[in-house]
């Protein structure tokens, strides 16, 4: 959050995104100041916050052999651990994007 907050202060640098030139950035229009669509970029941290959910739930749980018909996801802690950071980066990225309008965000 400290990293998001400093980037917001010095201005979010970096072309604008192409919403931002063609006037059609998604559901919320942008706004002047720190977060461009604060309500789009807040519901962002839910994101983050089930992926780190995920997390701690692949960390406490113990994890045996595979049994027959049952998944990875219950049997290897990498692909349950791949899976939380998938969807807390996705969230970071579009709490980014959000928040600034530009390329970079977009991209991330």
């Amino acid at each position: 959050m400290l990293v998001f907050l400093l980037i917001g202060w010095h201005g979010w640098p970096g072309a604008p995104n192409a919403c931002v030139l063609a006037g059609d950035c998604y559901c919320e229009a942008p706004r002047p100041g720190l977060i461009a669509q604060p309500a789009n970029t807040w519901s962002c941290l839910a994101g983050v916050i089930v992926g780190l959910l995920i997390a701690w739930d692949t960390g406490r749980r113990h994890h045996t052999p595979r049994a027959p018909f049952s998944s990875l996801m219950e049997s290897d802690r990498f692909y349950a651990g791949l899976f939380a950071l998938v969807v807390t980066y996705s969230g970071v990225a579009a709490l980014f994007f959000h928040a600034s309008l530009t390329n970079w965000g977009g991209q991330a």
